[in-house]
């Protein structure tokens, strides 16, 4: 049971820890069922990208859309916290040991595997997002996302890590002028 004194809701102490989404909920502006109706592309299933995958799992996003060709290696353990021995010695797919993965965290998030090189895949996926993601350790493939969210005027996430140094930049303006990233496409 809840109660509203002065512009608060005042809950029962039994359900706080009852709602899987209560903490999130509790922040001014969040619309849980926006996150849980949304799609994001992710672009690469390495360190970052296992990281992401994870907490947007966990946030409770509806669906994510997530691309990467590369099988899973030993040296992918001690910075991928979604893979394991086993996907390692049986060479899987990343994007596949994160689907399973994940499934055992929030069974309702869907993830949808694609275990293709970014310019092979239907570009139609990019139309589906509601958010791309980039999480990769290639120019081209940063490009390649970019020009596709630029074109279809969905918000651009990007990062990268090399060393010590990481980065992350969003892009995204609404407007065709705005600076991006690069942009190849003819407007």
């Amino acid at each position: 049971m809840s109660e509203k004194k002065e512009g608060y809701v005042v809950k029962e102490i039994e359900s706080l820890d009852s709602e899987l989404f209560d903490r999130q909920k509790r922040i001014k502006g969040w619309d849980q069922s926006k996150i849980s109706n949304a799609t994001v592309m992710v672009i690469g299933a390495g360190a970052i990208g296992n990281e992401l995958v994870k907490n947007l799992v966990l946030t409770g996003i509806g669906k994510i859309i997530l691309i990467d060709y590369d099988l899973i290696n030993t040296s992918n353990l001690s910075r991928c916290v979604l893979f394991n021995f086993k996907s390692a010695h049986q060479k899987e797919y990343k994007v596949d040991v994160i689907k399973e993965t994940c499934k055992k965290l929030n069974p309702d998030t869907e993830i949808v595997p694609i275990k293709k090189d970014l310019n092979d895949i239907d570009k139609g996926y990019y139309k589906k997002s509601d958010v791309i993601c980039t999480c990769v350790d290639n120019i081209e493939a940063r490009i390649e996302a970019n020009n596709y969210a630029y074109f279809y005027e969905i918000p651009f996430v990007d990062s990268g890590i090399e060393e010590f140094f990481g980065s992350v930049q969003s892009v995204y303006s609404g407007i065709k002028e705005a600076a991006c990233c690069s942009v190849t496409f003819q407007i």
